[in-house]
This record gives C-alpha cells, structure tokens and sequence, in this order.
C-alpha cells in the first residue's frame, strides 16, 4: 500500500486534476499503520477513488499533455473574500459570508448562509468534534459559495479566493485535509467545478479584519455584528438562491462523497439554464 500511493503520489505531480482522489487511501494507509496491521483494508470510498486512478492510468500516456506550470494570478482576475464565524453564545448567530470583486475592483456579489442551530451549537463529527469549532471545514464553505451562486462569472478565468485560515490555504494546495473528510469533501467539490469551468483557483492567506473587506465579511458572518449598512450593501449584490443540496447537507454533514458529484451537477445544470 505504501509503494501504491507512492507511485500515484509521482504521478500526480504530473496530473494535478488526480490529486483530490487521495485523502480515501491515505486514510486506509494511516489506519493500518496506526493500529501496527499486517493487512490494509480498503473502504468502500477508497475503492472508488482507486477506480478513478485506474482509469485515467488505463488512457494512451501520448494523449495527455504537460500541464500547464503554477503561476501567480494575472493582472485581471476576480477576488472573493469569506468568513466564517462558529459557536457563540447565542446559537442562531453565525454563518458564513463572502463577497465578491470583479476585475474592476467592483463589488458584483455577495452570498451568505447561517449555521443550523442544533448543528453548529451540538453537532459533533465523527471524531466527537463540535462543528462549532471546525474552523476550516467552516470557512471551506465561505470558499465554496462563489462557485455555486455565479459560476457563468468564473469560466475560463482565474480566481483568488482569500481566507484567514491557513487550514483552507494549505488543504487546497494538497486538494485534501489531513485528517477533516468533511473540509476535504468541501474542497474537492471545488476542485471538480472549477476544472469543469475551466477556473484556475488561488488560495491565500488573509489575516482577520485586516483590511475592510476581510472586516465586512467578518460581520456579515453573525447577525449580532451586522450593521444596517452591512445588510443594505449584501441585499444590493446579494446572489443566489443557495442550493438546497448544501443547505441539507450542513443541517448533519456527512461523509458522502458523492456529495462532491451532486454539487458539480448542481452547477452543470445551472450553467446550462
């Protein structure tokens, strides 16, 4: 098993697109070693993800070109700044909202959603952690927003996505987070759609309430902190409706990795409206 992921671990360094189908087998990997196993067990999800691997490794090799070598985002791209806010005091609270600048430096979108109550305040993953205090599965949604409101706006293109947690920046460098299923279902959800877009997504780092658009976003994640002028200037560019797929699924997260297949659908068919 460790000589398998190797092998695909060299191969994606050539073919980015496979690397978002790894978290499954590492998973299977790390079990074994933990528990000092002779014998791997490969999940269900881990199956399907080696299927994928297969069959792109089953294709002519002459037929798949050298992709293209990371480069920092042109002069003209769009910008979407995103917060998330966890567990407070009051359990209707928080949520997490983004906002979007278009090449001009124009506010053209805006989208929000607020945690379910019972899972934000109560719910636990199934390592017992509170979802309240998952921060990076929490922002991971603010990253996915603009690819599910307006993504006619993000086609062919490329994208900078800023965020204040360095989980997210890492996760998507990786296509996975050690460790969360849940942030790495998020991010290869984003992973599918832009490369179905044909989006090339940039990842940084923005340090909390750094700037004014990190500070408004990080209002416009609870309703305690939303000024009057907050919430005129959301309704103004607010886009949407947010998918009821998503709404569902953040009402009990769980870890369904076709969900990352439905979204892509999702976008495909609202493309295509």
């Amino acid at each position: 098993m460790q000589e398998l992921m190797g092998n695909l671990n060299n191969l994606g360094l050539m073919m980015p697109f496979t690397l978002a189908f790894r978290f499954n087998l590492n998973k299977c990997l790390g079990d074994a070693l933990s528990n000092d196993k002779s014998e791997v067990l490969v999940s269900d999800n881990a199956k399907k993800d080696l299927l994928i691997w297969a069959g792109i490794t089953n294709k002519k090799i002459e037929n798949m070109p050298i992709p293209v070598r990371p480069s920092a985002p042109p002069l003209f791209h769009k910008v979407f700044v995103s917060d998330a806010a966890g567990f407070g005091t009051d359990k209707s609270d928080s949520g997490v909202a983004c906002v979007g600048f278009n090449e001009e430096e124009s506010v053209f979108m805006s989208s929000r959603i607020y945690w379910n109550e019972t899972m934000i305040s109560q719910g636990k993953d199934p390592n017992d952690k509170l979802w309240g205090n998952k921060s990076a599965f929490l922002e991971s949604i603010g990253l996915l927003l603009p690819f599910i409101t307006v993504p006619e706006n993000l086609k062919n293109q490329h994208v900078v996505l800023k965020v204040d947690n360095m989980g997210c920046v890492f996760g998507w460098e990786n296509r996975q987070l050690k460790g969360d299923a849940f942030a790495s279902i998020i991010l290869r959800s984003i992973h599918l759609i832009s490369a179905f877009l044909g989006t090339t997504v940039h990842v940084v780092h923005l340090p909390r309430v750094s700037n004014w658009e990190a500070d408004l976003v990080d209002r416009l994640s609870r309703k305690s902190s939303t000024t009057e002028w907050d919430e005129a200037f959301f309704r103004k560019h607010e886009k949407g409706p947010i998918p009821s797929l998503l709404v569902e699924w953040l009402q009990n997260p769980s870890e369904n990795w076709s969900f990352c297949t439905d979204l892509l659908n999702f976008v495909k068919q609202k493309i295509n409206c």
